[in-house]
């Protein structure tokens, strides 16, 4: 049940008792801080292949544990809510790690100085941070780094390690150091995380952060270290979610509370958020904790928000512009101005161009995008098997099977000639020098070919295979560490595991390229990554390395190794419609609508309307195939877009506010679906009766309601509130 007036007193006693206590901590017991759900971060689904003789196991760290409700209310696909696992040892750290020197060091000591004058606690300058010297996992260790740098590289926060200058002696040490406050972060054994929450540093703070293994976690964490609430703490919950407090732990309801208004809560609400509790957090009984008042809001296409108010939150909050960007007021549209990676620019929605300021859609590969500083090589694709820019050109190895490989399904196959198969190969052979493993974008599992006489670095991980030919191997060109021995070929691989397959890695996306998959493919910007097996007929097969490998499976006859074809759209037929008073709709469609509709084509449809008027979509007609995508954003610029179920959409959309904007990208395969027609109407503030926030509060009027049974009249008898969303084709029938 949603929360309702009679939980109210009950509420307000777990208010006034979460002001009392000083911190998060102070709240919960060692007790109750072991009883996370699960051990794995938000998004990554269970294992869903079956055991052959050998497959890829995930660790039991990421097995979900999380149970959703058995009855809900559908969202407009149809289908059942996502299923999330928990973020882990959780809810409680403010972590912080090293970062290598080139990204710590970027702050002058002039920038040290300068304070941010605001109500909100923040971190004044760098972050120093100290590795307690009874800590001895270098994995977790590495794993803080990579966070560290997301957070570097998307707002101006730095971290500093001075774990070998500190001296703990001395009381004033970081004051006589260069920083503002003699606060710093430690990393310690723990067993589980925990700090006080969204809480900022106080003079001679120590923050104590029990590092987690992967990064999903850990970037929860550390936002609460830099002073982030839990996002449905933010005081605007109750137009997003209901809140069940029957299904959660007594002792823990206060962590879903509205919280302090100067404590850090991203404005736009975001529930894919990493600051977001997932739907069975805290859960008493195995039930949801919350749901949101409109489906479609938990019913995103991803499972992980690319942290659009998060970041920008932390922006406006720490005064980045003003600090680092000597507050520029270039106008960026929907987005705004900040540093990012250390240059000072628009930060834009996904679907707009940071190099037009915002002003239009992305309609090309993103060129301020290079691939990570460290030597590997991958397996080529497209139609004539080029390497992107940065590789030599490709290297290529023979395999002969007993039956002809193949693989499947695959935008272009792999060559091969009767039942020999040559394996396209693009290495990246620099640097030679400063090699830096860490620069590899935080999210996604996978697999690349190691580099020739170079060690795997950074959280990468060896793992190897071997297998037979049935003929001579042929091999020319750089094919990075695969060693060839008459018949017998060994790959060898460095394996990114422990990470969340559904954040979103920015990757050079001006030409296909296939990774190794380590258990889904991962989502990469500006590309559909699809997983591919690749069948060679072998019976001799042996492996050796780490749990994370590439996935694999070995039959009597066969090994089936699985691939990740990431693949760019093609663009150039979004559009941007301004509706008004004199042009108050418009019928648009999809490219080549009504013939076959033109395969891998990525198009935006976005509205400009007067300040608190809607927009409402009729779709005249919607034919897409399974692996097509049609996107919604109908909230806010930064919520991450709903996908419509194509095999039963609905027959109209009405926006939240005065924004919208659709997306269609339609899969590789050249199908006859016709694609979609729809029209978009204008809708008046004066015209405006229906509220979708509100839907599922509490009536607080003095009417009285009573309950009759009456016969159910259709819809055209019933509703006449002009901006009601009619959601099934009947309904816009009449029946």
């Amino acid at each position: 049940m949603y929360l309702s007036k009679t939980n109210h007193v009950a509420v307000l006693i777990l208010v006034l008792a979460s002001v009392i206590m000083t911190s998060f901590s102070d709240q919960i017991g060692v007790g109750d801080l072991l009883k996370i759900l699960s051990d794995n971060p938000r998004g990554n689904d269970e294992d869903k292949k079956p055991v052959k003789q050998k497959v890829f196991v995930d660790n039991p760290v990421n097995e979900k544990v999380a149970k959703h409700p058995t009855t809900h209310t559908p969202s407009s696909t149809g289908s059942e809510p996502k299923k999330r696992n928990e973020p882990a040892a959780e809810e409680l750290t403010r972590s912080a790690k090293t970062v290598d020197g080139n990204i710590a060091r970027l702050a002058t000591s002039k920038q040290r100085k300068r304070a941010i004058d605001n109500d909100f606690p923040t971190w004044q300058g760098d972050i120093p941070v100290v590795i307690d010297p009874a800590y001895s996992d270098p994995m977790g260790i590495k794993y803080l780094k990579v966070v560290f740098r997301w957070y570097s590289e998307n707002t101006c926060l730095k971290f500093v390690d001075e774990t070998s200058r500190y001296d703990p002696n001395n009381t004033n040490w970081f004051v006589q150091n260069g920083y503002r406050m003699n606060s710093y972060l430690k990393i310690v054994n723990l067993s589980g995380s925990c700090t006080a929450i969204g809480t900022g540093p106080g003079e001679g703070a120590v923050v104590k952060v029990s590092p987690c293994f992967g990064t999903y976690i850990n970037q929860h964490e550390i936002g609460h270290g830099v002073g982030v609430s839990h996002t449905q703490q933010g005081i605007d919950q109750f137009q997003r979610i209901g809140i069940m407090v029957d299904s959660m732990q007594p002792s823990l309801v206060s962590t879903y509370l509205a919280g302090n208004p100067n404590i850090l809560s991203p404005v736009t609400y975001d529930e894919q958020a990493t600051m977001q509790y997932t739907q069975g957090t805290w859960s008493a009984n195995g039930e949801s904790t919350y749901e949101c008042i409109d489906p479609d809001f938990c019913d995103a296409d991803t499972v992980v928000s690319e942290d659009c108010s998060l970041i920008r939150e932390i922006n406006e909050k720490y005064t980045c512009n003003a600090l680092f960007c000597k507050n520029d007021t270039t106008y960026c549209g929907l987005g705004y101005y900040a540093m990012k990676k250390g240059v000072c620019q628009c930060i834009c929605p996904r679907e707009y161009n940071s190099t037009t300021k915002c002003s239009t859609f992305i309609d090309q590969a993103d060129k301020s995008v290079s691939w990570p500083n460290m030597p590997f090589s991958l397996i080529g694709a497209g139609d004539d098997w080029s390497c992107p820019t940065g590789f030599k050109s490709t290297g290529w190895l023979s395999f002969c099977g007993k039956s002809a490989a193949k693989q499947a399904p695959a935008p272009i196959q792999l060559p091969q000639f009767d039942k020999t198969l040559n394996l396209p190969i693009c290495s990246k052979t620099t640097p030679t020098s400063k090699i830096d493993w860490d620069s590899w974008p935080m999210g996604g599992r996978m697999c690349v070919i190691k580099p020739q006489d170079v060690d795997c670095g950074g959280v990468f991980t060896e793992f190897a295979i071997s297998y037979d030919s049935f003929c001579p191997v042929q091999k020319n060109g750089t094919i990075g560490d695969i060693t060839v021995s008459g018949t017998n070929i060994t790959m060898r691989f460095c394996c990114k595991g422990q990470d969340n397959d559904n954040y979103p890695i920015s990757l050079p996306n001006d030409k296909p390229f296939q990774l190794f998959m380590v258990y889904s493919c991962p989502v990469v910007r500006g590309m559909r990554c699809y997983e591919s097996q690749l069948s060679l007929y072998t019976p001799n097969v042996t492996s050796w390395g780490v749990p994370d490998h590439p996935q694999y499976w070995v039959f009597s006859r066969e090994v089936q190794l699985f691939l990740c074809y990431c693949l760019p759209p093609t663009y150039g037929c979004s559009m941007n419609v301004t509706l008004s008073p004199t042009k108050r709709s418009v019928t648009i469609a999809t490219p080549s609508y009504q013939g076959a509709r033109i395969a891998n084509k990525r198009c935006f449809f976005c509205f400009n309307v007067p300040q608190g008027a809607k927009i409402r979509i009729t779709f005249n007609d919607y034919d897409l195939s399974t692996d097509d995508k049609f996107l919604v954003k109908k909230y806010h610029q930064c919520n991450e877009p709903h996908r419509l179920d194509n095999s039963n959409p609905p027959s109209q959309l009405v926006s939240e506010g005065s924004y919208m904007c659709l997306e269609s990208w339609t899969g590789y395969q050249n199908v006859t679906n016709r694609g979609v027609n729809f029209t978009a109407e204008l809708i008046m503030p004066e015209e405006s009766c229906y509220d979708l926030t509100r839907r599922g509060q509490d009536y607080i009027g003095t009417e009285n309601i009573t309950r009759t049974n009456e016969v159910c009249l259709p819809w055209k008898d019933t509703v006449n509130c002009y901006d009601y969303p009619l959601n099934d084709w009947e309904a816009m029938a009449g029946y």
